[in-house]
């Protein structure tokens, strides 16, 4: 039997793909809050997807992160404010996740 002793390697190209992009590990750069539209919401299971041109994939988002009291949900098409941080091979098959979000008046 053996024994696995350190840290697991991160993917690679991984550290890579966050200098070019600038948006850090681990949220040693802090990121910007970003806008977009709600690509889809799902009521029942509580989460939903968030597009936003700044970004090269979706962001997955939880009723826990959207701003408000008691249960909080988004509409396909609302347009939000968001934060994010990395969650690639933590979150299903995401590569970011909200940390917190609101919905912004029309646009």
């Amino acid at each position: 039997m053996s024994a696995v002793i350190g840290r697991v390697a991160a993917r690679p190209g991984r550290a890579d793909r966050h200098v070019a992009d600038g948006l850090g590990d681990n949220g040693d750069v802090p990121k910007p809050v970003l806008t977009g539209r709600v690509k889809f919401w799902r009521d029942l299971k509580g989460w939903g997807a968030v597009t936003c041109p700044d970004l090269p994939h979706d962001v997955w988002v939880h009723f826990s992160a959207v701003e408000g009291e008691g249960y909080r949900s988004f509409n396909e098409g609302d347009f939000v404010e968001f934060k994010y941080e990395d969650c690639w091979g933590n979150q299903d098959s995401w590569h970011y996740r909200a940390t917190w979000a609101r919905r912004l008046g029309d646009r």
